[in-house]
């Protein structure tokens, strides 16, 4: 794991290697269900996929996401800040974007997942009253206050690479 703590615009920490390798691969056998299951669907409507925390397997993201939460980043936020059940896993592939907005919490922690190499260009976490766009990486994360306005610019991927977009674990502590 590697931490950079950064007080510019606005504070921010980035973590890159946030998971062991042992819980990426199991993050993304559930990852890789859950494209799966994108695939097949005709609606594009499906395209931006939510699955709410509770609703994921526990011995994927969430088991990962707990030992992270137990094991690493307790040292880096203040331990009395704990994951609120508004966690969220989302997919972002060609036109998908998210728009400029807040959380209502006090920090907002995302992390990303993709396959190597990139297939896709955008997808970046932007936040537009900084003039701020933070570069993606797989497996890293970036925490930041959540009052601070942020958003996803657009998604592109060539047809002929369907399914090798952009995936973000979201997490919001109180």
């Amino acid at each position: 794991m590697q931490v950079e703590h950064i007080n510019e615009e606005f504070p921010y920490t980035i973590v890159r290697e946030l998971y062991t390798e042992e819980q990426e691969e199991s993050i993304w056998k559930e990852l890789d269900e859950y494209q799966s299951e994108l695939n097949g669907a005709n609606n594009e409507s499906q395209k931006f996929f939510c699955k709410i925390c509770n609703i994921l397997t526990e011995d994927g993201i969430l088991q990962a996401s707990r030992e992270v939460f137990e094991d690493k980043l307790k040292v880096i936020i203040d331990n009395t800040l704990v994951p609120d059940e508004t966690s969220f896993l989302s997919y972002y592939e060609d036109g998908d974007y998210f728009k400029v907005h807040s959380d209502n919490c006090k920090i907002t922690i995302v992390n990303w997942f993709f396959k190597e190499p990139k297939r896709f260009t955008g997808g970046e976490l932007v936040f537009p009253d900084y003039n701020k766009t933070i570069e993606l990486e797989s497996n890293k994360a970036i925490i930041f206050p959540g009052k601070i306005r942020h958003a996803v610019n657009t998604t592109s991927i060539d047809e002929k690479f369907k399914g090798m977009g952009r995936w973000s674990i979201s997490h919001f502590l109180h």
